[in-house]
């Protein structure tokens, strides 16, 4: 039930990525081997929002609620 609750609301997710490439490549100018390092880092943040499904979501919230409540009284 708390999963159900919580699922209606938006969420931040973000990533983080850090790294080193290295490498020999063929120069096309002088046809001779040349060296490539390069470090590189990436950022990435994101969100995901529910626009539509709400009003889905807490009906079946309150009818998971209203089962837990039924189940509990018997």
């Amino acid at each position: 039930m708390k999963k159900i609750k919580n699922s209606r609301y938006p969420d931040l997710n973000g990533d983080l990525q850090i790294g080193k490439s290295f490498g020999r490549n063929i120069d096309p100018a002088s046809n001779q081997f040349v060296n490539n390092n390069f470090n590189y880092n990436t950022l990435g943040l994101w969100s995901n929002t529910l626009l539509f499904g709400w009003f889905q979501k807490n009906t079946n919230l309150k009818k998971s609620i209203g089962y837990s409540i039924s189940r509990i009284c018997k």
